[in-house]
């Protein structure tokens, strides 16, 4: 109780390099801990004696140390953690960028352009199209993107906001010069600084393969494009179609691949443009479809993005419910029972209304 009324300590943390040596060699030693300024409530302080291994006596250079003990150890250092929404707007307010209302907005506009994305723990990372995005405002516009022009636009944002400025001379000593500075950039900036060469022609007139960024990523084009119209996937990709095919096309019996479109993912026949049968990428929950036995209950979602469970034999069978099918079927009318809010299990038959806990 009367440490908390007590001064804060002062101490300083240092490391000293302490020389050592034996007959074969010499060894260099680092000791790291902390010198009391000012004991404050460490005077009083019950865990004194026990914190007294981390305080180091005064030394001065050159002096002499007896070698008690050699603790040996191994430190690794690590990277920073990748910001999530929270940590990267508390980023933006500890610099002064942004305001509450533009927060929201800013991160979306990243993730919207698939220059971010987030992983399983909601932390953002970069994508491909991020880095030449990034390395061309970082190249071509230093001034525009820096932390401290950002900071002061907002500044003089509050000032105008306060009446301390007019707003028509703020927006003109921003805009005159970055007009002039974008028309530079247009005429000196060009398309071939955004592509990377490749070592092979084009198969279909000769000239250099390019890759180049489009609105879903990467893409290898020609370079004689518009007048050859020349484009394949990546290796990347064409490996994900290889790993990812299997499903037998139902109208020309060749295999299906995945093929990405603006609407995400979907399986494509191979025989594309002969034949141009195309299928949805089935997320089957392992449940037999209890109204015609024959289909699967696979997940679905509607025209507005919901989520939702139906036969895969639609139009044939038009078994729909809402919820995730659990595998078991009610013991009181027979349809499969669903995974429900809190922590229960329900049976979606609205006249049957069996319930029980979720194992």
């Amino acid at each position: 109780m009367i440490a908390c009324q007590m001064q804060s300590a002062k101490l300083n943390f240092v490391k000293a390099d302490i020389e050592a040596e034996n007959k074969k060699n010499k060894y260099l030693l680092r000791a790291t801990g902390s010198t009391v300024i000012f004991d404050g409530f460490l005077r009083v302080y019950a865990n004194r004696a026990a914190q007294a291994e981390s305080f180091l006596p005064e030394l001065k250079k050159g002096d002499a140390l007896s070698a008690l003990e050699v603790l040996p150890l191994q430190k690794f250092t690590s990277a920073p953690p990748r910001y999530n929404e929270a940590t990267l707007v508390k980023v933006l307010e500890e610099h002064g960028i942004g305001r509450p209302s533009t927060y929201a907005p800013t991160i979306s506009t990243i993730i919207d352009r698939k220059y971010v994305d987030k992983n399983e723990d909601k932390r953002l990372f970069p994508l491909e199209i991020g880095f030449p995005v990034n390395d061309l405002l970082v190249e071509h516009f230093p001034e525009i993107v820096s932390i401290d022009f950002t900071a002061t636009i907002e500044k003089s944002f509050d000032e105008i906001a306060e009446g301390n400025k007019t707003w028509v001379p703020v927006i003109r000593d921003f805009y005159e010069p970055f007009h002039k500075l974008l028309e530079e950039k247009t005429d000196s900036v060009k398309k071939e600084d955004l592509v990377e060469k490749l070592d092979r022609p084009c198969p279909t007139c000769g000239a250099d393969l390019i890759m180049k960024f489009g609105r879903f990523g990467k893409f290898i084009a020609c370079s004689n494009y518009p007048t050859c119209k020349y484009t394949e996937k990546t290796d990347s990709e064409k490996k994900e179609d290889e790993e990812n095919s299997g499903v037998i096309c139902d109208k020309c019996g060749a295999p299906m691949v995945v093929k990405r479109g603006r609407f995400g993912a979907f399986l494509g026949c191979s025989k594309y443009p002969e034949c141009k049968n195309i299928m949805n990428i089935e997320k089957k929950t392992g449940v037999k479809c209890p109204k015609c036995q024959k289909g699967d209950i696979i997940e679905r979602k509607s025209k507005k993005g919901k989520m939702f469970y139906g036969c895969n034999k639609y139009p044939e069978c038009d078994f729909v419910m809402w919820n995730k099918p659990t595998g078991e079927m009610c013991p009181m009318c027979g349809q499969p029972l669903a995974f429900a809010a809190k922590g229960k299990v329900k049976c979606p038959n609205k006249d049957c209304g069996f319930e029980k806990d979720s194992l």
